[in-house]
């Protein structure tokens, strides 16, 4: 079960981090360059932080799953 939790915590801010990420640097319709490898660096960064902090509280015995 724990598995299936922690690969759902990682996809869902994974995903929440690429939609917020992803109208960064887009100035209007034509001038727009978009880095997608970066946005999707960063986003796997964040969830990759934020699965971190998911986990060590679970560790921690703050949260129960």
């Amino acid at each position: 079960m724990r598995g299936v939790v922690l690969s759902g915590v990682f996809s869902i801010t994974w995903f929440l981090a690429l939609f917020v990420l992803l109208p960064v640097g887009v100035a209007g319709e034509g001038s727009a360059t978009i880095r997608i490898g970066w946005k999707f660096a960063a986003a796997t960064a964040a969830a990759v932080l934020a699965l971190g902090v998911f986990y060590g509280l679970i560790q921690l015995g703050m949260l129960d799953i």
